[in-house]
């Protein structure tokens, strides 16, 4: 079973750009790479920040994007999300408490799409309702399961890029601990880097943007954003019993 993770594709209103490159280019033409090669995925996945700043039109311009895919979509919010302007486009994507948050059917297993988003700061939560939710989730879909979430559950160890991750760490080790035999992977993004390692014990990474990325610069503390590395997303082969995850640099090709 093939799965695909964008991450950080920051759609804009034109002509806007970020650093220099445009995401409504980039994305389209990750899209076209992606498809060219990985059509027979069992699902696609975009893991938040779906936009620079939230508008309506710029979640609708994702509709039309995503139209054209033959496969099972799943989307999750990020720091530059409005989750009200996301709802008035994909109304069918929120659950009963009016959070971001499904679980899509795949041939093996499900996904689980996480909403971290909180309102008017660039850091992640996950409060008690949408916990009481992903329990029930958990509880409910047998694996493997593949959580997606927009901000990193584990430090970069870079600290100011620490400041803006996922706060509720405690919380969600609660949650996943009952279930980790039967969670695969969790896959995140937010940090415009690539990055793995583990929490609670279950694998976990992140990827690179179709658009704008960086390198972790430890001497300033931060990921450099905006550097001249190559855009990027994910393709995940998960083939009992192994799990391969493999960032594809499609920058080299355009």
């Amino acid at each position: 079973m093939k799965l695909i993770q964008f991450s950080d594709i920051h759609l804009t209103t034109e002509p806007e750009v970020i650093y220099g490159r445009d995401p409504n280019v980039n994305f389209p033409l990750g899209l076209k790479h992606c498809m060219q090669f990985h059509s027979d995925a069992a699902g696609f996945f975009i893991s938040g920040d779906l936009t620079e700043h939230g508008e309506v039109e710029n979640y609708e311009k994702l509709e039309k994007h995503l139209a054209s895919l033959d496969m099972p979509v799943g989307l999750t919010l990020g720091n530059h999300d409005v989750r009200e302007n996301f709802a008035k486009v994909f109304p069918d994507r929120i659950d009963d408490c009016g959070f971001a948050q499904a679980v899509v059917p795949l041939p093996k297993g499900a996904a689980i799409m996480i909403d971290t988003l909180t309102t008017g700061s660039h850091y992640g939560s996950l409060c008690e309702k949408r916990a009481r939710w992903l329990e029930n989730a958990l509880k409910q879909n047998k694996g493997p399961l593949f959580l997606f979430m927009h901000h990193h559950p584990l430090p970069t160890h870079l600290p100011r890029m620490d400041t803006h991750m996922f706060r509720d760490g405690k919380r969600f080790a609660e949650v996943l601990t009952p279930h980790k035999q039967k969670i695969a992977h969790i896959f995140f993004g937010h940090i415009h880097i690539p990055m793995a390692g583990s929490f609670c014990g279950i694998p976990a990474s992140s990827t690179r943007g179709p658009n704008q990325n960086g390198w972790p610069n430890h001497a300033d503390g931060k990921v450099d954003r905006g550097s001249d590395v190559l855009q990027a997303y994910t393709v995940i082969f998960a083939d009992d019993p192994s799990i391969t995850v493999q960032m594809v640099e499609f920058g080299l090709e355009i």
